[in-house]
């Protein structure tokens, strides 16, 4: 869905029932999961209809949250059967001026407003990394859009998952090479951790990619369709998921101190 109707309320139902149609299938699956903000409607008007049309599985999906105090968020909620939402993440790892207005009472004083996708305000950050539990599934950790790029944030929640989910919107990379490289950042994910991931994008890269970043079958940014995989299984954890960046530094230290010496050495020749 091109970013210009993705907002637009004519498409808003349509949109709807796509996704509901695509979510039908004829043998039972553990999870079915949608794009950031794919649901345009409050998640409370809807669960019960998605959940119907789930047919038995867990429902992983993107919509915009709004808290009674107004603050607005680009939540995924996991939703069982039943139609309740057992768990829920708002995104913390916000876009500036794509999400929200760095300096934004600042810069509204001058004129600067709706930069922020459809909310004047923009989105509230969210608090930080999370781990879910879903059944048949195991620890998941979710992740919305471009919170895949950051090392430092994936898989650091207290608990380490068993599946990153990450769903995204990448409409409005539009046909650049932003793409490709938001979904090659998602892959090193994977890589580091030695975690699988569940990646689902709008006009973006879908696919469920192992823990040692190899994928098969996929749907382009510009395919519609379905995608049925099974989940592949983490492997124990990597040295950068135990250490983080304690590798890089102690190869700087050793640079540094090469350096040093070899200049050292250059000062006493002289």
């Amino acid at each position: 869905m091109d970013q210009s109707k993705k907002w637009d309320p004519k498409f808003k139902e349509a949109i709807y029932q796509r996704h509901l149609k695509l979510s039908q299938s004829d043998s039972m699956v553990d999870l079915i999961v949608w794009p950031e903000t794919s649901l345009n409607y409050p998640i409370a008007a809807a669960r019960n209809e998605i959940s119907v049309v789930a047919n038995g599985s867990h429902v992983i999906l993107g919509y915009q949250h709004r808290e009674n105090n107004n603050a607005i968020y680009n939540s995924l909620g996991v939703l069982s059967p039943d139609g309740s939402v057992t768990s829920e993440y708002h995104k913390s790892k916000l876009v500036p001026f794509g999400e929200y207005l760095p300096f934004g009472t600042f810069l509204k004083k001058i004129g600067l407003r709706g930069l922020a996708t459809s909310n004047e305000g923009g989105f509230s950050n969210g608090t930080g990394p999370e781990v879910f539990w879903v059944p048949s599934i195991g620890n998941i950790q979710p992740l919305i859009c471009y919170e895949g790029i950051f090392p430092q944030f994936v898989g650091r929640a207290n608990d380490r998952p068993d599946l990153l989910v990450l769903i995204s919107n990448d409409a409005w990379f539009g046909e650049g090479q932003g793409i490709a490289q938001h979904f090659a950042q998602a892959r090193a994910r994977t890589i580091e951790l030695g975690l699988p991931m569940v990646r689902v994008a709008n006009r973006g890269i879908t696919t469920v990619i192992d823990a040692r970043g190899a994928f098969s079958e996929a749907l382009d940014f510009d395919d519609r369709g379905a995608l049925d995989s099974r989940v592949p299984p983490p492997l124990p954890p990597t040295f950068y998921a135990t250490y983080g960046e304690v590798a890089f530094f102690l190869a700087l230290l050793f640079v540094i101190c090469v350096w040093l010496i070899i200049s050292f050495q250059k000062t006493l020749l002289t």
